[in-house]
């Protein structure tokens, strides 16, 4: 059996901290998939395994808070931070 590479998803809409992020995971050993809004990363939790939701809290729109609502009602599962 394979080990099992944790996945995060690394959620900003600023590009710097979120490579900064992805790489510094990834370089720990994590698989990491970037979403750039609240959107996308639903998307991305709707279509594959995520173990982790690390977000940024001011984003435009949808505020990190009201995502890990969204992600805690639709995901239940998910740790989020």
């Amino acid at each position: 059996m394979a080990d099992h590479k944790h996945v995060i998803l690394c959620v900003d809409d600023e590009d710097n901290p979120l490579v900064l992020r992805k790489l510094v995971l990834e370089k720990a050993g994590y698989q990491v998939a970037t979403a750039h809004s609240a959107d996308e990363a639903l998307n991305i939790l709707e279509s594959r395994r995520i173990d982790l939701v690390l977000s940024d809290h001011l984003m435009p729109g949808v505020t990190g808070a009201e995502l890990a609502q969204e992600i805690k009602t639709r995901f239940p599962a998910i740790p989020f931070t």
